[in-house]
């Protein structure tokens, strides 16, 4: 329960919006990371990759430039 606890912790900090942008960032980078680990290593779908570095990789990334892209999305409506 690591990751809940740091979604948390990054929740607190950057407020409720950049943390579900956190939480797409993140879901999107393991997802590219781990296709890229199943091919070029040929592992089995067993294969485990840690969540809260891309956690950490997307509270980053929603810090630099999260209110820009927030403010860009909720301004197509």
């Amino acid at each position: 329960m690591g990751d809940v606890k740091m979604l948390a912790m990054i929740g607190a900090f950057l407020g409720w919006k950049l943390m579900l942008l956190t939480l797409v960032l993140a879901s999107f980078s393991g997802t590219i990371v781990g296709v890229g680990v199943l091919i070029a290593k040929k592992e089995s779908l067993k294969y485990a990759l840690p969540f809260g570095t891309f956690l950490a990789v997307g509270a980053i990334a929603a810090a630099a430039v999260g209110d820009r892209f927030v403010a860009w999305y909720f301004g197509l409506y």
